[in-house]
């Protein structure tokens, strides 16, 4: 298979090497890509576990885990986690007095935090997606680009020789498919780990919008004079 591949490059002119060695640098810039957010996702999904597993919401104070640093850190990589501890900040800054009590329009602010920061943490998430649904856009057409340019090659030489003999179409045809299948290799694996992380957002927004509607709960049960 390498072998072919390395054949069918050398017969390709230079339309067909320009397009494989574009193709090839964005494989090489997805991929990155891919790993990356791989990484990011598991991490933040087992922190995400961790703090969900400790029950933030079942007691009848909030913390911020301020004298457990070592705690905090198990957590750091979890959204709902860095949402909480804004909520928590936002909430000690608000209490004041002995009553240890908060208005209702000081909730809808902390509301109003939560959103955004959810938004935001979202966005964090998202970020550079958009260049593996380009590429499961792009690489196809180069691919058909080059397909198309090789065909016509092989057509023009036959043209110009005057024979169809495979020592007239071979480079053509060669630069038709080399193209074709790059384009696609570079393609399907974007697309299908896009999709994979287009799911998992979808989970971690339900997720935040869920543990945002709790926390408002909370305090609205606890805090509410």
């Amino acid at each position: 298979m390498r072998g072919t591949f390395i054949f069918s490059f050398q017969l390709s002119g230079w339309v067909g090497r320009s397009i494989v060695i574009i193709l090839f640098l964005i494989s090489i810039y997805s991929w990155t890509i891919i790993l990356k957010k791989f990484l990011l996702f598991r991490r933040a999904r087992r922190a995400t576990r961790r703090f969900l597993a400790i029950s933030p919401l079942g007691g009848s104070e909030l913390s911020l885990f301020s004298k457990e640093p070592q705690r905090v850190r198990r957590f750091v990589h979890s959204p709902l986690f860095t949402l909480y501890r804004k909520g928590c900040a936002t909430l000690s800054s608000q209490l004041k007095g002995e009553s240890k009590k908060i208005s209702f329009s000081e909730i809808e602010e902390i509301r109003s935090l939560l959103e955004t920061g959810a938004t935001r943490e979202l966005s964090s998430l998202e970020s550079s997606l958009v260049v593996l649904a380009t590429t499961t856009t792009l690489s196809p057409f180069l691919g058909l680009l080059g397909t198309i340019w090789g065909i016509l090659k092989a057509f023009l030489g036959m043209g110009l020789e005057g024979s169809a003999g495979i020592e007239t179409v071979a480079p053509g045809i060669a630069e038709a498919l080399i193209t074709t299948v790059v384009g696609l290799s570079v393609a399907i694996p974007a697309l299908v780990f896009y999709n994979y992380f287009i799911n998992h957002l979808k989970n971690f927004a339900n997720e935040l919008e869920s543990f945002n509607s709790e926390f408002i709960s909370f305090l609205k049960r606890h805090y509410l004079e």
